[in-house]
């Protein structure tokens, strides 16, 4: 987890998912911590460098693929109507086969996530374990939200992983 100075607002931090904690009754007298599988629930950043967007999920539940997520906010092909392109979308790329998904680590790893993948995969997958004195790594909770970039195939996801590894590579 990292903190910055000056965090947006985040009316909905992380929690764990409320339908599967047990209930608690007024005459329980002590607490038990909820096992260690429970799900938890993210805000989440999805941004859109190409067009300099984002979309907040104020809920992004861990067992969610990021398919079924961006299935609800973009169309499953160029010519499906069932969900709408966005207004800023003028090119009509953003259609949910034709996306890339990365996250960034703490040491800068860039790492491309598979759409049919839940959160909570590819938060076990972006996790490295301290190895020889070098420290773990995995996907940033920063300031309570953690942020995924999302990209159409091609041309411009190609432009964002050149510019990632040059500015990573000149610090």
């Amino acid at each position: 987890m990292v903190n910055t100075p000056s965090p947006p607002d985040n009316p909905h931090p992380a929690a764990f998912d409320p339908s599967a904690l047990p209930t608690l009754h007024l005459s329980d007298t002590t607490w038990t911590p909820p096992p260690l599988d429970t799900p938890l629930i993210f805000p989440t950043f999805l941004m859109y460098p190409t067009h300099a967007q984002s979309d907040f999920i104020t809920h992004f539940h861990q067992e969610t693929s990021f398919d079924d997520q961006l299935a609800q906010m973009f169309p499953a092909t160029p010519s499906s109507g069932q969900v709408p392109f966005p207004n800023w979308d003028t090119k009509r790329e953003f259609y949910t086969s034709n996306l890339v998904v990365y996250v960034e680590t703490r040491h800068r790893r860039l790492l491309k996530v598979g759409k049919d993948l839940t959160l909570r995969e590819v938060l076990a997958k972006g996790f490295r374990a301290p190895v020889d004195g070098v420290a773990k790594d995995g996907v940033v909770l920063k300031d309570g939200l953690l942020s995924f970039v999302v990209l159409p195939k091609g041309q411009e996801e190609k432009k964002f992983i050149d510019e990632f590894k040059r500015k990573r590579d000149e610090k």
